[in-house]
């Protein structure tokens, strides 16, 4: 499991691979909250995201199409998967490149991803199949 590591922790020696995995489970507890709050900007995270992977993008719509995901990824919250290194990666004012713009949504795709296998990890969900009466 890639563990998305935040920045304020980065300069520290002490820290250890447990201080790292809690640091985790923390981002991941309030991006599942912040995923409750505010499912239709989430939904829009996604849809923007497949888009950009998923289709040809003009060097004229990258501008656009990176204030509109980092203006989503803001609302979010601090500390969630979606604020820490991609928000300011993306945001088309910030220190992040338009050459990396696509990888970087590759990348948080990949880590909604994983917050959605570790969402589904907590609860008790089991497939039932349904069976056509004949």
């Amino acid at each position: 499991m890639v563990y998305t590591i935040i920045m304020d922790t980065i300069h520290s020696t002490d820290i250890s691979i447990e201080d790292l995995k809690e640091k985790r489970e923390y981002s991941l507890a309030l991006s599942e909250q912040a995923i409750l709050e505010k499912p239709a900007c989430y939904q829009q995270i996604k849809k923007l995201l497949n888009h950009i992977i998923s289709s040809d993008i003009d060097i004229d719509q990258y501008h656009k199409l990176a204030d509109k995901l980092s203006r989503c990824l803001i609302q979010m919250g601090t500390n969630t998967i979606f604020y820490t290194y991609f928000y300011e990666n993306i945001d088309p004012l910030g220190p992040g490149s338009v050459f990396f713009f696509r990888s970087l949504c590759k990348d948080l795709l990949d880590q909604i991803d994983q917050l959605n296998h570790w969402r589904a990890q907590k609860r008790n969900i089991c497939v039932i199949e349904l069976k056509a009466h004949k």
